[in-house]
């Protein structure tokens, strides 16, 4: 029976086919264009609202019959490696008598993904109407462009073409089972974006954006290449779940088994391949011998006395179990021994058959890389630059990059593959979320273009839901991606209406006063930077708020990690401050350019109702059954079941997972923070928000009263440190400096060795070739030939010589033969004479 998933798969595709038809098109630059990836759009946005409410049925018939939720997936095989195997020591190799290893397309749809699609969907049909008004300009045939001082024709339906292509690319992303899938979907959405945000390629920072983006991603996805490749080899799966196939006999026919179709596992996925199971091979629990069921097994390598290959459990062993469901691999020696058999190549099947181990230090190198995949896509630190480049796009473009596509992929991605991250890069990514979150407030601060203004904040926030997945707020971090994508959407579409309706004028410095022409914009974009600011009872608070509670509890459990909770509230801080600015400069105050403001309208039709849908869209995220018991919110419980369960892995402490429930088990006991529990009886909940109320309401002040009485242009301050946060810490130049000019250098000082060393080396031993073939040529023409012509003179000459005694007269022959017997005779008597 086909399951309903296909729904789902029907959902993505649809913007692929519309991208595929206006590509078609392209050279009719018409506005009913436009019509058919909104049509598809909303054809996808319905199918996946019909495919979760299916699936919402499906949880519920699971919870009547007492069973777990399995997901929807269904897979094909896409690639069979035949002959690739395992040799004996569990190395990868060509292997004729193996099975083959099979590289598999397909979907798979859980609590996570049935929410997520429909949610993406939503947000890029909101920002496809949007740009059906603001793109309009587009359909000139003939189209000024100010910037670049030329004109060029209107490109209305290639901009929905790739806006389509980008949305599909981003849900099959989304849809995809295996780690090769989303790599390539990955790519796909990384091509789309080259082409969304370099749309106005005749622009200069048009085009450097689109390249920079373009180059930041591919480092990022070398990293990711190294990991995917790392896991393969050492697991022979790329799975992110395990597929299941009816075993059939040699006629195809289902094997049954008491009426009942028997099933064979056709593939792991990657965390049952790295997690121990629940039993052995002798149905003994891994627990009761001290190898925690669903963790990772610490082994080292023995060898007893009597010759076996054992592995010993070992809580700093320096390789992990990699297990083959199938045959469990063995089972455990005594338990106090803690030791199981390995596998063994001078021995036919029998325990640790199947079994082998991948280095510790080989698998946090997997994990590093794959981080730096979501690192790059996500445009964390170091690869953080590109984001505010990429403004140079339209605005719809940048609406739906920074909210609920493209920078929403990493993310993604780490909350998919959080099961297999090792500690270590746990606390990398929650250290380095924590740093991008700071860097992204602190250069906001001082920005004065509205939308790299935004682009900051998104780095920001983006940070703080790394660091929440790095602590272990897996969950909160899921959430905070979805109000900040609402939210963020709302403010950037927003600020495209502003722009388009201030001539086109991007500086904050000359706007002010909008409030009164553009009312429901100033409430809209207030609402949106409230929410992220984190005012109570707004979409951004809820998850803003679960994030601070996941990093205090990790803190109060770690006090060597003190920095990841006072970090992020410094943030916040910042966070207040640059968005009560960031509003404040725009809608109040009074107008500091009247040529400018004088024009603006207020949004109304197709650029009204998205914004108002996403507002509405962020509330009923969190709001629902009701605002105050988040608990008990419909989609924290529903993404509960996709939760990985190594979120609340306690054995891991301090440095994975856990946070906030554990930490409320250990925060009367053992938190540092202990003697303040005991004097005022606040949980780690209540703490962080009285601390995060306290910093956003100070940043609020602070930039209240910066701004109240600016009522002329803001001119930028000289200082050096305002030059440095607005510069982007100069981080391009230390790019420049550290990585771009040692290239170059190392390429200039290559070229140099090549022409002038190598070059040299091989002219002159080119040189030395053609004297040596001088030589060679000359003794073959002078002495060989030489020789062989004179030897054909000679004959020649002698030949001649003897033509003269060819008369033909028997007289002449007869008197040689004669003269020649005399002259032998003579010679004979001669020579006997000689000897005597």
């Amino acid at each position: 029976m086909i399951d309903p998933g296909w729904i789902y798969l029907v959902a993505a595709s649809l913007p692929v086919l519309a991208s595929i038809l206006l590509l078609c098109l392209r050279r009719w630059n018409r506005s009913w264009t436009a019509w058919i990836a909104v049509a598809a759009l909303l054809g996808s946005t319905v199918l996946s609202c019909i495919g979760a409410s299916l699936f919402q049925q499906h949880i519920q018939q699971s919870r009547d019959q007492l069973q777990a939720v399995q997901p929807w997936a269904s897979s094909i095989t896409w690639m069979s490696l035949s002959h690739l195997g395992y040799d004996g020591i569990g190395k990868l190799g060509y292997s004729y008598d193996s099975p083959a290893i099979e590289l598999r397309l397909g979907y798979c749809i859980d609590a996570l993904t049935s929410i997520l699609i429909p949610f993406i969907a939503l947000v890029a049909l909101g920002v496809h109407f949007f740009a059906m008004r603001s793109m309009r300009k587009e359909l000139k045939a003939d189209l000024f462009d100010p910037i670049a001082h030329l004109h060029r024709p209107g490109r209305y339906t290639s901009f929905f073409m790739h806006l389509s292509f980008f949305t599909g690319a981003m849900l099959h992303l989304v849809l995809a089972d295996n780690l090769l899938q989303i790599f390539l979907c990955w790519e796909l959405v990384g091509l789309a974006s080259y082409f969304l945000i370099g749309f106005y390629r005749e622009q200069e920072a048009a085009r450097t954006g689109s390249l920079k983006a373009f180059i930041m991603n591919r480092v990022g996805d070398a990293g990711f290449l190294i990991g995917i490749v790392i896991l393969f080899t050492y697991t022979g799966t790329l799975n992110l779940i395990t597929v299941k196939e009816e075993v059939r006999d040699i006629l195809g026919n289902v094997v049954m088994e008491d009426g009942q179709p028997q099933w064979r596992i056709a593939q792991l996925s990657l965390s049952d391949a790295l997690r121990t199971p629940m039993k052995d091979s002798h149905d003994d629990a891994f627990a009761e011998k001290g190898a925690e069921a669903g963790t990772m097994c610490r082994v080292n390598h023995v060898t007893t006395r009597t010759g076996r290959k054992k592995l010993e459990l070992a809580e700093q062993g320096s390789h992990i179990v990699v297990w083959n469901q199938e045959t469990l691999n063995g089972h455990y020696d005594k338990p106090d021994r803690r030791r199981f058999d390995a596998y063994d190549p001078g021995r036919t099947g029998g325990h640790g058959m199947g079994l082998r181990t991948v280095p510790y230090w080989m698998l946090t190198l997997a994990g590093l890389g794959l981080l730096l995949g979501c690192i790059g896509k996500s445009s964390q630190f170091p690869l953080q630059t590109w984001l505010p480049d990429a403004m140079a796009g339209p605005t719809p473009v940048s609406a739906l990059v920074h909210s609920a596509t493209m920078v929403a992929a990493g993310v993604y991605l780490l909350a998919r593959i959080f099961p297999l991250l090792l500690p270590e890069v746990l606390l990398t990514v929650a250290y380095g979320g924590v740093f991008t979150a700071f860097y992204g407030a602190t250069c906001a601060l001082v920005q004065t273009d509205l939308k790299r203004i935004l682009a900051y904040s998104t780095l920001s926030q983006l940070g703080l839901m790394f660091a929440s997945l790095g602590v272990g707020g897996w969950i909160m971090a899921l959430l905070h991606l979805a109000t900040h994508a609402c939210c963020k959407a709302l403010l950037f579409l927003g600020t495209g209406a502003v722009v388009d309706s201030c001539n086109g004028v991007q500086d904050i410095t000359r706007l002010g006063g909008l409030r009164r022409r553009m009312p429901v914009l100033a409430g809209l974009s207030l609402f949106a930077c409230l929410s992220l600011v984190g005012l109570p009872l707004l979409p951004g608070w809820y998850s803003k708020d679960g994030i601070l509670v996941s990093l205090l509890s990790f803190a109060s459990l770690n006090v060597n990690h003190l920095l990841l909770i006072v970090v992020p509230m410094v943030t916040t801080l910042l966070t207040a401050a640059y968005l009560t600015r960031f509003w404040w400069l725009i809608y109040m105050g009074k107008p500091r350019d009247e040529a400018v403001t004088n024009s603006a309208q207020d949004v109304s039709g197709l650029l009204r109702w998205p914004l108002i849908v996403l507002a509405i869209l962020s509330l009923v995220l969190v709001w629902l059954p009701t605002p105050w018991a988040m608990d008990n919110n419909w989609l924290v419980k529903h993404w509960q079941l996709s939760e990985p369960s190594s979120v609340r892995e306690e054995g891991v402490l301090p440095l994975a997972a856990a946070a906030e429930q554990l930490a409320n088990g250990y925060f009367k006991s053992e938190s540092w923070l202990r003697p303040l529990y005991e004097a005022t009886s606040l949980s780690p909940h209540v703490l962080s928000m009285l601390l995060a109320f306290v910093t956003l309401a100070t940043g609020v002040a602070l930039a209240w009263n910066r701004c109240r009485n600016v009522d002329k242009p803001w001119p930028l301050s000289a200082s050096s440190f305002q030059r440095f946060l607005f510069n982007g810490w100069y981080w391009d130049a230390w790019i420049d400096r550290l990585i771009t000019r040692p290239v170059l250098r190392l390429g200039h000082l290559y070229q140099i060795m090549d022409r002038w060393f190598w070059d040299e080396i091989i002219h002159q031993l080119a040189r030395l070739a053609r004297g040596i073939a001088w030589i060679e040529k000359q003794f073959d023409e002078r002495m060989v030939d030489g020789i062989v012509r004179q030897s054909a003179v000679l004959t020649q000459s002698g030949g001649k010589t003897l033509r003269a005694v060819q008369t033909g007269s028997l007289r002449t022959y007869v008197m040689l033969a004669m003269a020649a017997a005399i002259l032998l005779s003579l010679v004979i008597v001669i020579w006997t004479l000689w000897l005597k």
